[in-house]
């Protein structure tokens, strides 16, 4: 009787039940420590985007004809500042959230509980929503009247959207390349440093002279197609960093 009792009361190894095992949990925790920094963030967000949108508005000012939309060097240079500090700024933010807690031993105590290892990777994208809201979406909606008050023309609606929507893609395109970056390298240094160099490359080939730009503004076709691609290669980087992250041993 006592035997049976000890094997009863004995710890059981648990295995995860389907690889979503443990997600809600991870989700939960990474979305209410976002939650802790949105706002300082929008306000951080909001202000520097805007504030160059206005610097924009006043570089790019002449007089407006009636009913005439917005100059596409207005929009460039709108385009450019949301895409270069945005791109940089995902870079940053992003790059330590595999690497801390690997260092720390945390992220081994919590794939020895029933959790699978795609649901601790698929929780870090627990904050690409918000980020999505803080960089993306508050700054477009101050952007578009200011891009209006100080130049009096109003953007076309469309064109301004899918800059936002480029945007958006850029934001998730560098946040699964540094998550990738996070699991394939264990220095701080590289993953930074090839993740900012990549930034940089975006940056040459979208605003060396501009004509690349010029082009996704002037061509809402183009600018679809340019966000599907990043969005594309944002897929590849997340399945590839799930498929070693699965394979590594900590």
């Amino acid at each position: 009787m006592a035997s049976n009792l000890f094997r009863q009361t004995t710890l059981q190894p648990v295995q995860a039940a389907g690889w979503r095992s443990g997600l809600a949990n991870l989700w939960r925790k990474e979305s209410q420590h976002w939650q802790q920094t949105w706002l300082w963030q929008a306000v951080i967000w909001a202000s520097l985007l805007s504030g160059f949108t206005a610097i924009a508005g006043f570089a790019s000012h002449r007089p407006a004809l009636p009913a005439s939309p917005a100059s596409p060097g207005i929009l460039m240079l709108m385009f450019l500042f949301f895409i270069l500090f945005t791109s940089f700024g995902t870079v940053i933010m992003v790059h330590s959230k595999l690497l801390d807690e690997q260092q720390s031993g945390t992220m081994a105590w919590i794939l020895s509980k029933p959790v699978t290892r795609a649901a601790f990777l698929l929780s870090k994208f627990a904050a690409l929503p918000g980020m999505l809201l803080t960089m993306t979406v508050i700054p477009g909606v101050i952007a578009y009247p200011i891009i209006w008050l100080f130049t009096g023309q109003m953007p076309s609606p469309l064109t301004f959207l899918l800059i936002l929507v480029f945007n958006a893609s850029t934001i998730t395109f560098f946040y699964c390349l540094t998550l990738l970056l996070g699991v394939l390298l264990k220095k701080r240094v590289g993953i930074l440093a090839l993740g900012l160099f990549l930034c940089f490359v975006l940056m040459q080939a979208l605003f060396n002279n501009n004509a690349n730009a010029l082009l996704l503004i002037a061509h809402v076709l183009w600018l679809q197609l340019a966000a599907a691609a990043l969005l594309t290669i944002a897929l590849l980087c997340f399945l590839l960093a799930l498929w070693r992250f699965t394979r590594q041993e900590f």
